[in-house]
């Protein structure tokens, strides 16, 4: 889910368009805090089921494809 108000994580505005993500910024703050890079976790992340061909998604996917396809 998107952050809607930044602002509040990073402890002061942010002002005009930057190709930064919140992460990005989150990640800066916490090394100039700390002076250390931010501790990442590495999540095996294992999809269950059955890969959808192209042709399935009218079928098992009735409103995706019909407002994406």
């Amino acid at each position: 889910m998107p952050v809607k108000t930044p602002e509040l994580i990073v402890k002061e505005e942010i002002i005009g368009f930057s190709y930064e993500t919140i992460g990005d910024i989150i990640e800066e703050k916490y090394k100039l805090k700390t002076n250390e890079l931010l501790p990442t976790i590495n999540i095996d992340l294992q999809i269950s089921g059955t890969p959808l061909s192209l042709k399935d998604y009218p079928i098992k996917l009735p409103k995706i494809w019909e407002k994406f396809g």
